[in-house]
């Protein structure tokens, strides 16, 4: 494996010396790419044009932090920055150098890579209900037009590859994962985005969220246990990351898996709080400057929301503020929508 993981090293330092001007590139698609957008950018947009896409997204996103955090504590993977230090495979003097930047100090097990499975999987799901809404208007179109349309209709699946790519080697570029480990989470992103896209979860009571957040909670919880029972350090990655991070500023709590998982609970347990209440309007066609002058005010609340900084010197009141800090994002998010659809909506006469 250290010679499988050397060759990786190397394609990752063919890529900092070709495209070392491209350092604000690959941090902006980094940033971009972060699982906590999925909560704070992709669930608003897509819950205010369909109720139906922005709960697969928000389901989507959740099923795949949780699937990674239980493979990376199984995959028991490293992370470039760190191995290039700790492996045996280089001598002294033969010992690669590799670039770091303030996103590279991840604290997680290095295999698969969240950023790629997140964003594979919440993209994956937007870009194949925006190709069945092209390919639903393409049918009512005449000849001409169609073939315009059937191509429009491609571009959206060019926007996930796309996408998905720069992700992946954005994640190489800054060292804080190898090729293989970015191919795994793509494609396990691609996997769960196939799967869900295919369910409808309008209908799911408030008892399945409250189900689900507890089982999210405690599969992950009983694996730590368990780990730990065999004597082994769930938290062995983060001692690495603070010992091999160039700077100390860059390392971030938030990048734990626990507080990923807090993330996940909190978010599901709220939307399906909001789900139980009457809160649901009807998604009518059409409406776009309702529903994206409704969208723009459902990310202000969410950037505003993530904005508050959380207390770090307990990390159990850390992680249950964090809980509380996403779930308010999807239960502000539907209210929101509520509460504009009802005063701005236009009334649906009756006969």
């Amino acid at each position: 494996m250290d010679a499988f993981q050397a060759a990786e090293l190397g394609v990752l330092q063919h890529l900092q010396v070709s495209f070392y001007h491209w350092d604000k590139v690959m941090l902006f698609l980094s940033r971009a790419s972060d699982p906590r957008n999925s909560f704070l950018w992709y669930f608003p947009v897509a819950f205010c044009l369909s109720r139906a896409v922005g709960l697969k997204v928000i389901w989507v996103a959740i099923a795949a932090e949780w699937c990674n955090a239980i493979m990376k504590w199984l995959l028991h993977g490293d992370r470039p920055y760190w191995w290039v230090h700790e492996t045996k495979f280089y001598t002294a003097e033969d010992r690669p150098e590799v670039d770091q930047f303030e996103l590279t100090c991840e604290t997680g097990p290095g295999s698969p890579s969240g950023h790629a499975m997140v964003t594979t999987a919440v993209f994956f799901v937007m870009m194949s209900e925006l190709a069945s809404h092209i390919q639903l208007r393409n049918r009512s179109q005449a000849n001409d037009i169609r073939d315009r349309e059937r191509f429009i209709g491609r571009l959206p699946w060019l926007l996930l590859v796309f996408m998905t790519t720069g992700v992946c080697i954005s994640r190489v570029y800054i060292a804080t994962h190898f090729p293989h480990q970015v191919v795994l989470g793509a494609a396990t992103g691609i996997v769960l985005g196939e799967i869900f896209v295919r369910l409808r979860l309008e209908s799911l009571s408030f008892g399945r969220y409250i189900f689900f957040s507890a089982f999210f909670f405690l599969s992950i919880y009983g694996q730590y246990a368990f780990l730990c029972g065999l004597n082994f350090d769930p938290m062995w990655s983060l001692k690495l990351a603070m010992q091999w991070c160039a700077e100390k500023t860059w390392l971030n709590l938030d990048t734990m898996l626990f507080y990923a998982v807090a993330r996940d609970v909190g978010a599901l347990a709220f939307i399906g709080l909001a789900e139980a209440l009457p809160l649901t309007v009807p998604d009518r066609v059409g409406q776009y400057p309702l529903k994206l002058a409704t969208a723009v005010l459902c990310l202000v609340y969410a950037q505003g929301i993530e904005s508050i900084a959380l207390p770090r010197d307990n990390l159990y009141v850390f992680y249950v503020l964090g809980a509380c800090k996403y779930g308010l994002v999807s239960l502000g998010v539907v209210i929101i929508k509520f509460v504009l659809f009802k005063i701005f909506s236009p009334k649906v006469k009756n006969g």
